[in-house]
C-alpha cells in the first residue's frame, strides 16, 4: 500500500513539473539500455541524466540561497539590477525610433508580419 502511495506521488510530480519529467526520461532510458545490455543507450541515458541533474543543480542555485555557499541565490539579491537591465535592454534595442517608424508603416499598409 504505501509503495502504491510512494508511485503516485512520484507520478503527479512527472505528470505536472517538467523538471521531473526530463529527469524520468533520461533514467528510464538508463533503465532501458541497463535491461537491454546496450552500451550505446546506457550511455545516452547516463549522459542525458547527468545533464539534467546539473541543469536542476544550476536553476535552483540560481533562485535560491544556499547557505555558505557564495553566487548561489544571486536572482533574488540582484533582482532590481536585472530588472533595470532589462528595460534598458528593451528600450534601446526593440523600441528605437527606426523599429516603431517602421512597424505603424507596416500596419498602415496593411497589418503583415513585422
Amino acid at each position: 500500500m504505501m509503495y502504491k502511495n510512494v508511485m503516485n506521488n512520484v507520478m503527479n510530480k512527472v505528470i505536472h513539473d517538467k523538471n521531473y519529467s526530463t529527469n524520468a526520461v533520461a533514467l528510464g532510458v538508463t533503465f532501458v539500455g541497463l535491461i537491454n545490455s546496450s552500451d550505446f543507450i546506457t550511455s545516452v541515458g547516463f549522459f542525458a541524466l547527468s545533464g539534467a541533474i546539473t541543469n536542476w543543480l544550476a536553476v535552483y542555485m540560481l533562485f535560491e540561497k544556499v547557505p555558505y555557499l557564495k553566487g548561489s541565490g544571486v536572482i533574488p539579491e540582484r533582482f532590481e539590477e536585472f530588472k533595470g537591465a532589462i528595460k534598458v535592454l528593451m528600450m534601446s534595442q526593440f523600441f528605437t525610433v527606426k523599429n516603431i517608424e517602421q512597424f505603424i508603416e507596416i500596419e498602415e499598409q496593411g497589418g503583415e508580419k513585422f
